[in-house]
């Protein structure tokens, strides 16, 4: 409960003239009040009639409103000329930064003085990356300007600032703005230029294309080096849409346009961009020298800034070329400063990325944590596509532990991002991760439906890179798993192709697997298998690598050497606690008569279970607990079953009491 306005009406003029000054600094130093209010006609002391009624507190050298909608209540009923009024006679009280605001907020139409000062409090604050502080405080400085290039240049900037504070839907809007107040051709083409780099993070890639192809045709006579960054963004933008062929084109043209004088930002997005289409497009003989030049000029860019959107280009492509420890270092490391500087938009590219690392190098918890924080924070910041590439990971990642549910919902959640942006590419993760899903509970025939919708898409789009969505090698374990050897004979062999011309070894390990799968002699498929894991150390793959080579030396009814790499495959299954390919595992351990004796449980909990713990002991429902986490009750229920176990308790009122336990002790 807080005073009403009638408290402050039954004020003297003089005493409510005082208190509308303090509600508007809203700082609450009682020196700078009380010089405003000298200047302003009253007095700081007849202030303790507010005091009296309830509505501030008084210290030495503070003010404080007894609650916040007095000071708001008191600042809206006042006229706009009392309002403007009291931000005048602050001004005159203040002597550093803050004076500006208060002088843009009593300008009446504009003023070129108090925009230029909020300009270079803008670009300040734009430095030290307080990007959301920026913006508004450029789109200020662009209200109080009448003439239009400059408007336009200080709305591009607080349009620029927006995107990189993760406000994309502001920020379109601004540049917008940009665009329509610039008179300069030069000018209007930059603010319709990140109008469509946004537009592809933002999740509207079609659009995007369309604007960024027209507008470089425009700008290309007569300003070459912004058709060349804006055709780079166009084939960033067709890579999201299928379009692999036009992106090549796109691509290439960016780089003949670029020319000498550009300067080392342009240059080095054309570079980034131009090689990772080529990486897509299966030439990494000419990719890697473009990326590694690319690197080379980002040293001196801020990497937090309006660079980020093909930044995280360059981090993405270390995963094809099996960079796996540099990609997860180099974006951990950028997630860090991006968490510092608040640069939520580039938070959570770097998230995927890391995320991406490490359930291919097997720490799956910390997959686990960033795949979620990314999702959060891409919904937050207003950039599906990140969330649908997020979403995509963490499904593959909850159909190997076997959260067949969980697994299912992120898929369709990435299915209805990219369905509903019409982001083609996201589709071939969605279906890869669903088919991946199948396979893993052995339901065969589910998985040949998803993952030959995968191949339809591959087909004739261009795409040319095996490891980013590895699909193929999925699909040629379930032809196998189903009796249709010829099928699963042909999709390896365009697997092989790839893995032959793009020389990776993750790849090739995949191949090697497939053709232990067909192969006569398969010892010498899976030994060659196994020696490529060595070259790129990946537990899961290897598992399964070990799995399927069990699985053949049964068949070959040579038990005993199919016991020892089943046992190999399921240590490496359950040391990832990747539940579905374990329960195979040990399937097939057992009907090759072998017995196998449970690990115990008496592990730590893992981060998982930690934040499940620490919800019960918050005293939430399993439903509560889901909701919260981002489960299905079913996996709730499931994750308390094994804290139970490891902790040797049956129940929620002793898991809570041995938690109440342990922490007096502690």
């Amino acid at each position: 409960m807080f005073p009403s306005l009638g408290a402050a009406d039954s004020l003297e003029p003089a005493a409510r003239r005082a208190l509308l000054i303090a509600a508007a600094h809203t700082d609450g130093e009682l020196a700078a009040i009380s010089a405003a209010c000298r200047a302003a006609g009253t007095e700081v002391e007849v202030l303790v009639e507010a005091e009296a009624c309830g509505l501030v507190r008084l210290s030495a050298a503070q003010l404080a409103f007894t609650h916040p909608l007095v000071r708001g209540t008191v600042y809206r009923h006042a006229s706009p000329a009392e309002r403007r009024a009291a931000h005048t006679a602050i001004a005159e009280a203040l002597q550093d930064d803050r004076r500006v605001w208060h002088l843009a907020a009593a300008a009446i139409g504009p003023d070129e003085s108090i925009a230029v000062e909020l300009e270079r409090l803008g670009g300040e604050a734009a430095a030290r990356r307080a990007y959301a502080s920026a913006s508004a405080t450029l789109e200020r400085a662009a209200d109080l300007t009448s003439d239009s290039d400059a408007r336009s240049r200080r709305l591009f900037a607080a349009g620029q600032a927006a995107s990189a504070a993760g406000a994309p839907d502001r920020g379109l809007a601004l540049l917008e703005q940009a665009s329509a107040a610039a008179e300069d051709a030069g000018r209007r083409a930059l603010a319709e230029h990140l109008r469509g780099r946004l537009l592809v993070w933002r999740g509207r890639p079609g659009e995007a294309l369309d604007l960024l192809v027209d507008q470089a045709r425009l700008a290309a006579p007569r300003h070459p080096r912004v058709a060349a960054t804006m055709l780079a963004d166009a084939a960033n933008g067709a890579t999201t849409t299928n379009r692999y062929f036009d992106a090549e084109r796109f691509a290439r043209r960016a780089a003949s346009l670029l020319g000498e004088d550009a300067q080392p930002a342009e240059r080095a997005q054309v570079v980034t961009v131009l090689g990772w289409v080529l990486t897509l497009r299966g030439l990494p003989t000419e990719a890697r020298p473009l990326l590694a030049e690319a690197a080379r000029l980002t040293d001196g860019l801020d990497h937090l800034g309006p660079h980020w959107p093909w930044l995280h280009l360059l981090l993405r492509a270390r995963v094809p070329y099996g960079e796996l420890e540099l990609a997860r270092a180099e974006s951990s490391a950028l997630c860090s400063r991006a968490r510092e500087a608040g640069a939520l938009a580039m938070l959570s590219s770097a998230q995927l990325v890391e995320a991406d690392a490490a359930f291919r190098l097997g720490d799956w918890d910390s997959a686990d944590e960033l795949t979620l924080e990314a999702i959060r924070l891409a919904d937050e910041t207003g950039q599906p596509l990140m969330a649908g590439y997020a979403l995509s990971t963490r499904a593959r990642l909850l159909a190997a532990r076997g959260h067949d549910e969980d697994s299912l919902a992120a898929a369709l959640a990435a299915l209805e991002i990219a369905e509903a942006g019409a982001v083609t590419t996201g589709l071939r993760f969605v279906h890869g991760a669903l088919g991946f899903l199948h396979l893993g509970l052995d339901r065969v025939d589910e998985a040949i439906a998803e993952l030959e919708i995968v191949e339809r898409l591959e087909e004739g789009s261009g795409h040319c890179e095996p490891t980013i969505v590895p699909w193929a090698a999925d699909l040629v374990e379930a032809y196998v798993r189903s009796g249709r050897e010829a099928d699963a004979r042909m999709v390896l062999a365009g697997l092989a192709a790839l893995a032959e011309s793009t020389g990776g070894a993750i790849a090739a390990a995949a191949a090697a697997r497939c053709r232990g799968l067909v192969d006569d002699d398969f010892d010498a498929a899976f030994v060659e298998a196994l020696a490529q894991d060595d070259r790129r150390p990946m537990p899961f793959e290897r598992s399964r690598t070990l799995l399927a080579y069990g699985r053949r030396l049964h068949r070959a009814k040579r038990r005993a050497e199919a016991r020892d790499r089943l046992r190999e495959a399921l240590d490496g299954f359950e040391k990832l606690r990747a539940a579905a390919w374990a329960y195979q595992a040990e399937a097939e351990l057992r009907a090759a008569g072998a017995r196998r004796r449970r690990p115990s449980d008496g592990e730590s909990l893992t981060p998982q279970e930690l934040r499940v713990v620490d919800a019960a002991r918050r005293g939430g429902t399993t439903r509560e607990i889901a909701a919260e986490l981002f489960l299905s009750p079913k996996t709730v229920e499931f994750h308390l079953g094994q804290i139970y176990s490891k902790l040797g308790v049956h129940s929620r009122a002793q898991l809570v009491a041995v938690l109440a336990e342990r922490q007096e002790v502690s």
